[in-house]
């Protein structure tokens, strides 16, 4: 490549003799840049090949050769101490230990949030299998209320083809009152009133099968759930 230099220089020089104009000296000097250029490429070409057919230790010994052509202080060492080698390593040994204890606490802490989402993911399942039970139950409910809704319906129907509301509001009543007074929960369930009178009445009889629950030693739990059940029903 020296030698391919040197002679560009040579050609530049005799081409400024040649008395040409500026036009002409720039289109004869790109000519002769493209022929530079082309024999730079051929000389590379040749440089390459000659190094690949030569082995490891051929190669080895070429380099040594070459950089022991190069004036020391020119291209001064980069360790001029062994113990700048030995900081060195030791700097990278450091640095390498940093990111292994950084990509450790961060494999710790992605294993910790992945934890936690599962965990949360899992509640989160539970708690909507709950809600989905609890919404279902509901359903239930209100489907059983709707059918009792709709059998009370049926009987004040039928019971209207036979008499007329008033009268039947009236045999409740009275129903009611006998039944308040024979608990002996008061003497007039008329200053009460019928719905006032029921819900003392029920009190009254949850009071008495607590009290029976309570103190009586033998009793079929069966009979007092059959008998709530028919009371319910008949509501």
């Amino acid at each position: 490549r020296a030698e391919i230099l040197a002679k560009l220089d040579v050609k530049y020089n005799d081409a400024t003799l040649d008395g040409l104009t500026e036009e002409q000296e720039q289109e004869r000097q790109e000519r002769k840049k493209q022929e530079l250029e082309a024999e730079c490429e051929i000389a590379n070409q040749r440089v390459e090949a000659e190094v690949r057919a030569l082995d490891q230790e051929e190669a080895e010994d070429v380099l040594r050769g070459e950089l022991d052509q190069y004036d020391p202080d020119r291209v001064p060492m980069f360790f001029t101490e062994p113990d700048q080698i030995f900081h060195k390593f030791v700097e990278i040994e450091e640095g390498n230990l940093f990111l292994i204890t950084t990509c450790q606490e961060y494999e710790e802490e992605i294993e910790a949030i992945t934890a936690q989402y599962k965990q949360k993911k899992q509640d989160m399942a539970e708690l909507a299998r709950n809600r989905h039970a609890q919404m279902d139950g509901i359903r239930r409910q209100i489907a059983a209320e709707q059918a009792k809704l709709k059998a009370l319906e049926d009987r004040i129907d039928r019971a209207g083809d036979q008499e007329s509301q008033d009268s039947l509001k009236e045999r409740i009543a009275d129903k009611v009152r006998s039944i308040y007074e024979a608990l002996g929960i008061g003497d007039d369930a008329s200053n009460v009133g019928t719905l006032g009178s029921l819900t003392q009445i029920e009190v009254k009889l949850e009071d008495m099968r607590e009290y029976i629950r309570k103190n009586v030693r033998e009793y079929n739990p069966s009979f007092f759930a059959d008998v709530m059940k028919q009371r319910d029903k008949d509501r």
